[in-house]
């Protein structure tokens, strides 16, 4: 039996299939007239624009891909992101609990209604970022000038 399945427009060329499943994307692999849930791994593929609703993308590893003005409301959970191109994209409503940011481009990116908790940030480029209206390099310069 086959399973229903479609491709998204902007990954037709990858070979993979997609299914919605529970309100999830699932990616399928066809092997041998069956399908198989695989890890969902993305190297290299144009995404930009894309909007991603109500998606299970946890686990998914994104190397190399340009999101680029996409928009998430979607659970990220320990999803990986290397070497990839965020300018510009949303995240509302999105759970990204333990999910890794490596030489990402989040330049323009806008957090909205998030859980900030445990956070850490290394070797970032902070100019014009701002945290509720508050430029954060005048906070780091203000916690400087008394810790000095």
């Amino acid at each position: 039996m086959e399973v229903p399945a479609f491709q998204c427009p902007s990954l037709r060329n990858t070979g993979f299939f997609y299914l919605r499943y529970s309100s999830s994307i699932v990616k399928l692999i066809k092997e041998e007239y069956r399908w198989y849930k695989a890890r969902t791994s993305f190297s290299g593929e144009q995404l930009q624009g894309e909007v991603y609703e109500k998606a299970d993308m946890q686990n998914s590893h994104f190397d190399g891909v340009n999101l680029a003005e996409s928009r998430f409301y979607a659970v990220l959970a320990n999803a990986l992101f290397t070497d990839s191109n965020m300018q510009a994209a949303r995240f509302e409503n999105v759970n990204l609990g333990e999910a890794v940011f490596d030489d990402v481009n989040m330049a323009g990116v806008v957090f909205g209604n998030i859980n900030l908790s445990g956070v850490t940030i290394n070797n970032a480029k902070l100019t014009g970022m701002t945290i509720d209206g508050v430029l954060v390099t005048e906070l780091l310069a203000a916690f400087e000038a008394r810790n000095g």
